[in-house]
C-alpha cells in the first residue's frame, strides 16, 4: 500500500520507464505518431511516425515524451477527490500515440489489450 507521495513518485518514476518502451512498441507496430517540437515551423503541432524515426536519434530526441503528473496536481487532486490517500492516485504516468485514422487506432488498441507485458 502506498503511504506517502515520495513512494507514489518514485514508483511512477519507474513506471513511466516501462511504459515508455512498452508505448514505443506498439507505436511502432500500428502506424502511431508522437508529437515532436517543430522548431522553425509554422505549425504549433507537429508529428512523426515512430516506425519512421526511431533508428534516427536526432529525430527521435524531438520527440516530446511525457512527464509525470505535476506535484501540485497530484496534491490538488489528493485533497479534493482522494480523502488524502496517495494509494488512490493512479494517473501520475501517463502517454498518448496519435493515429491519422480509426483503422490504426484500432489496431493499436488490439495489440494493447493482447499485450502480455
Amino acid at each position: 500500500l502506498v503511504t506517502s507521495c515520495n513512494q507514489l513518485y518514485a514508483q511512477s518514476a519507474f513506471a513511466l520507464v516501462l511504459l515508455a518502451e512498452r508505448v514505443k512498441n506498439w507505436a511502432e507496430r500500428t502506424q502511431g505518431m508522437f508529437r515532436v517540437d517543430s522548431e522553425g515551423s509554422e505549425q504549433e503541432n507537429s508529428f512523426a511516425v515512430w516506425r519512421d524515426i526511431k533508428d534516427d536519434p536526432d529525430l527521435v530526441a524531438k520527440v516530446r515524451w511525457p512527464v509525470a503528473k505535476r506535484h501540485e496536481r497530484a496534491v490538488e487532486k489528493l485533497l479534493r477527490s482522494y480523502q488524502n490517500s496517495p494509494s488512490k492516485l493512479l494517473d501520475l504516468t501517463r502517454s498518448c500515440i496519435i493515429f491519422e485514422n480509426m483503422t490504426d487506432l484500432t489496431n493499436c488498441l488490439g495489440i494493447i489489450v493482447t499485450d502480455e507485458n
